[in-house]
């Protein structure tokens, strides 16, 4: 298997350079402003125990497309589209700036598109065309680091496969994928960490179940990867994952963020957040809407003042396993 090493550089020139006319025709056509990117508050906390710069999005120009929706019917589906993100969307009536660029993953085809709402600059959703349901498995990892493997400047990110553990759009298989994306995540500091051969597998500190995987090798990373969803589902079927996959510093980095979606944010917290807790939320950036309502200028205070401690909180309350089970977890991984 050829290492990560001989690729690194190796940036597939053809489609980067197809992505970037995708995202600049995005603004030409108003598919995407510049509002939508700098619209948004955006905080940061650091955090002396953690070590980690966590970070928090007030998506104002999405809550305000919202409210602008609301008592309004949804427009819909174009002819053979089965859900939002389907093929059939693109250019339909109401999407004519929608554009899309085809890739085929592991003889699969894809395609990739701009969200009209992006978290960061040139975040693309990654899109089987074939309407089939978001999987956490062998298979799919290996399409997204086929993707990774032609363009090792982009992070790939996914949400679950279960219904309120991370998932978006629960019945069409697609990914997000980023440009030279940095998350909190990736500035975790280990627990515990055990060399295995060509990987190495860390257990993060942080306020969820993180699994970290370094390895140079994409077939060691695939087994490694497939091992720890294995055991991590061995007791139910429901357990689950979001996962980050990029390549830094001439290795592969995969980090597993554990999901169960009987762990969810408590009562106390949806004040501040009451949608499901995405894969970069998971990663230590929420995505909070504008608060509104009689209490919008408290929870507006909270956010700015406590806004650390309310994103660890939702975080730790989502975490399916406590500190003994985690350490626990994963002396069984690399036993």
């Amino acid at each position: 298997m050829e290492t990560v090493k001989t690729k690194i550089n190796q940036v597939d020139q053809e489609l980067d350079v197809k992505l970037n006319q995708l995202y600049e025709e995005a603004f030409e056509s108003q598919y995407i402003t510049v509002e939508a990117l700098e619209g948004n508050d955006r905080l940061h906390f650091f955090d002396v125990e953690d070590e980690i710069d966590y970070r928090i999005q007030l998506n104002h120009v999405r809550s305000k497309y919202s409210k602008s929706m609301a008592g309004k019917s949804k427009p819909p589906l174009p002819k053979g589209a089965l859900c939002p993100i389907c093929i059939e969307n693109v250019g339909s009536e109401g999407k004519e700036n929608l554009k899309h660029l085809p890739i085929e993953l592991e003889g699969e085809p894809f395609f990739l598109q701009l969200t009209p709402f992006p978290l960061y600059h040139h975040h693309f959703v990654l899109i089987s065309e074939a309407h089939r349901p978001m999987e956490v498995s062998l298979n799919s990892f290996q399409k997204q680091l086929t993707f990774l493997d032609r363009m090792p400047n982009y992070t790939v990110c996914s949400n679950s496969d279960r219904e309120g553990a991370g998932a978006s759009i629960l019945s069409h298989l697609h990914y997000q994928v980023f440009k030279s994306l940095r998350l909190p995540i990736f500035d975790t500091k280990p627990i515990i960490e055990k060399q295995l051969g060509d990987v190495c597998y860390t257990l993060c500190k942080y306020p969820m179940t993180v699994i970290k995987i370094c390895t140079k090798s994409r077939f060691q990373l695939e087994v490694s990867l497939s091992r720890v969803l294995e055991l991590w589902r061995k007791e139910t079927t429901e357990n689950t994952c979001n996962t980050v996959l990029r390549i830094h510093e001439g290795q592969y980095e995969a980090y597993l963020v554990l999901r169960n979606a009987a762990f969810n944010t408590p009562s106390k917290l949806l004040k501040y957040k009451y949608e499901g807790i995405g894969v970069i939320e998971a990663c230590g950036e929420g995505i909070l809407p504008t608060p509104e309502g009689d209490e919008a200028s408290q929870i507006n205070k909270d956010i700015r003042e406590e806004g650390k401690a309310i994103l660890k909180g939702i975080l730790k309350s989502i975490n399916p396993l406590n500190s003994e089970d985690a350490l626990s977890f994963f002396d069984e991984i690399v036993s």
